[in-house]
C-alpha cells in the first residue's frame, strides 16, 4: 500500500516473513524441551516482533490465528492437565490460599472436606459447602439469634473483612520481594475472592447500624438538643394564632422564617384556621342562629365558591327531607295493604312525594306483592278445632305444621294432641290410618300409638 514516497511492501512477502519466523521460533523452542502450547505463544509473540509494517498486522493475526487460538486451547487444557495430575497439589493450593484469606482452617483434599476427587460438580460443591459452613460457623451456627448475638456477628464480620484485606495486601509485599517472578499478583486471588463474596458491601452492611445509632442520630439529639432548629408547623403556627397562644406579630414573624412572604400570610391564615363544616353551619341555619347568606360566607372561606355553597346547603336539607319520605313511605305501605286507606288516598300521597319514576314504580311493585300474597295464618288452636269440627282435612294440617316450621319431632307431638281432640273413635281411626300411611310413604317407622 503506498503512503505517497513510494511503493509500500509486498503484502505477501511479509507475511511469508512472518509465518517464517513464527516457524523457526516454534521449532527452536519446542528443540529446547519447550512444550508445544507454549512454543506455539513464544513463536507468535516473536513473529509479531519482525512485523514492522502495520498496514500487515491484521492480515498477520488472521494467518496466525488458528495458532492463537490452539495456543488458547492449550492453556485451558495444560491448566486442566495440571489439575489432573498434581494429585491433592490443586486442592492444597485452594485449601492453603482459604485459610490463609479467611484466618481458619480448610482442608479441601482427599479424605478432608471433599475435594480431589476428579469430579468437578463434587469438588466446586465441596468448596462452596467449605466456605459456607465457615461463615456459618463463624456468625454462631443456624440456631435463633438474640440481638445481643447480632451485635457478636456484627465484630466476627469486621474482624474478618479487616484480617481478609491485610492478608490480601501482605500477599502482594510478600510477592513483590521477588519481582523476578511477578509472585506480587498473588494479591489477585485474595482481591477475586473479596470480589466474588461482595465482602464490602458485607462489611458496609454490619457497620452501617452502629453508625446510624451510635454516632448520626444521638449526633443529631445532640446537635437539636443545643440549636433547637426544628419550627412548628404553618398549621400548628395558625391554629395557636387563632387559640389566643401567639400574638398576632409572633406567628406572623414564624411564618416568615418558613419562608412566606407578608402578602401571602394573610391567605395562608385564612385557609388553615379552623372552620366549621357544613352540616354544623346548616344546623346553625335551621335553628335561626345564622342566616343562609351568612352560612355561606363562612364556607366560602373553606375554598368552596358561593353558588356551590348553597347547592351543598340545599343537598343537606333534601338529604334531611329524604329521611322523613322513607317513614311517610314505610306508614303508607301498611295503611294501604291493612286497609285503612283507599286507592285515591293512596295513590294521591304517594304522588306528593320526591320519587324519580324508577322508585314510584318499585315502591307500588312492591306495595302491590304485599297485597296479593298471605301475610297471615289461623293459630295452632284455630287448626285444632278446624280439624275436629271437620272444616279443614288432614292435608292441610300437614301443609300448615310444615309451613309453621316445625320439625317432624314437633309435628308428631301436635299431631298426637290432635288425635286426642277428635270426638268419635270412627276420627280417631281415620287419624291414624292416614298418619301412619305418610309414614309409610317416607319409609319411617310408624309410632305405636298410630298402629290399630
Amino acid at each position: 500500500m503506498s503512503n505517497g514516497a513510494g511503493p509500500g511492501p509486498d503484502p505477501q512477502s511479509t507475511l511469508d516473513e512472518a509465518l517464517a519466523w513464527y516457524q523457526l521460533f516454534r521449532k527452536h523452542a519446542m528443540d529446547a524441551g519447550v512444550s508445544d502450547w507454549q512454543a506455539m505463544g513464544l513463536a507468535s509473540g516473536k513473529a509479531m516482533d519482525h512485523v514492522k509494517t502495520s498496514s500487515m498486522i491484521a492480515k498477520i493475526i488472521g494467518a496466525i490465528l488458528g495458532g492463537m487460538a490452539e495456543i488458547a486451547a492449550g492453556c485451558l487444557k495444560g491448566l486442566e492437565d495440571a489439575k489432573q495430575n498434581s494429585g491433592s497439589g490443586f486442592s492444597d493450593l485452594i485449601s492453603a490460599g482459604l485459610t490463609d484469606l479467611f484466618g481458619t482452617e480448610f482442608n479441601l483434599t482427599p479424605g478432608g472436606q471433599g475435594s480431589g476427587s476428579g469430579n468437578p460438580t463434587a469438588e466446586r460443591t465441596a468448596t462452596g459447602k467449605a466456605v459456607f459452613d465457615a461463615f456459618t460457623e463463624m456468625l454462631g451456627g443456624l440456631q435463633e439469634i438474640t440481638p445481643a448475638a447480632g451485635a457478636d456477628n456484627a465484630k466476627q464480620l469486621l474482624g474478618f473483612g479487616l484480617n481478609f484485606a491485610v492478608v490480601t495486601a501482605f500477599l502482594g509485599i510478600i510477592g513483590g520481594l521477588i519481582p523476578e517472578f511477578h509472585l506480587d499478583e498473588l494479591k489477585l486471588i485474595g482481591e477475586e475472592v473479596h470480589h466474588a463474596l461482595g465482602l464490602g458491601r458485607l462489611t458496609h452492611t454490619a457497620i452501617t447500624p452502629l453508625v446510624r445509632n451510635m454516632i448520626s442520630q444521638p449526633l443529631d439529639l445532640w446537635l437539636k438538643d443545643i440549636l433547637r432548629p426544628d419550627r412548628l408547623s404553618e398549621g400548628q403556627v395558625v391554629h395557636a394564632l387563632k387559640a389566643g397562644k401567639l400574638d398576632d406579630a409572633t406567628a406572623r414573624q414564624m411564618l416568615a422564617e418558613k419562608g412566606y412572604r407578608d402578602s401571602d400570610m394573610e391567605l395562608l391564615i385564612t385557609d388553615l384556621a379552623q372552620k366549621l363544616a357544613a352540616g354544623e353551619l346548616f344546623t346553625l341555619v335551621r335553628n335561626g342562629d345564622l342566616t343562609l347568606d351568612q352560612a355561606v360566607a363562612k364556607l366560602t372561606d373553606t375554598g368552596i365558591d358561593a353558588d356551590n355553597a348553597k347547592l351543598q346547603f340545599k343537598a343537606l336539607s333534601e338529604a334531611k327531607a329524604d329521611t322523613q319520605v322513607g317513614g311517610i313511605l314505610s306508614d303508607l305501605e301498611t295503611a294501604y295493604t291493612d286497609g285503612f286507606i283507599d286507592q285515591v288516598v293512596y295513590n294521591s300521597t304517594l304522588d306528593k312525594l320526591p320519587l324519580s319514576d324508577d322508585e314510584d314504580a318499585m315502591f307500588r311493585l312492591k306495595v302491590g306483592l304485599h297485597q296479593e300474597r298471605p301475610r297471615k295464618r289461623i293459630s295452632f288452636a284455630q287448626l285444632k278445632t278446624g280439624v275436629v269440627d271437620a272444616i279443614v282435612d288432614f292435608i292441610y294440617m300437614d301443609a300448615w305444621l310444615a309451613a309453621e316450621g316445625y320439625s317432624p319431632e314437633d309435628q308428631q307431638v301436635l299431631s298426637f294432641e290432635i288425635l286426642q281432640a277428635l270426638k268419635t273413635a270412627q276420627d280417631k281411626e281415620g287419624f291414624k290410618k292416614y298418619k301412619a300411611d305418610q309414614l309409610r310413604a317416607k319409609g319411617k317407622p310408624v309410632p305405636p300409638w298410630l298402629l290399630p
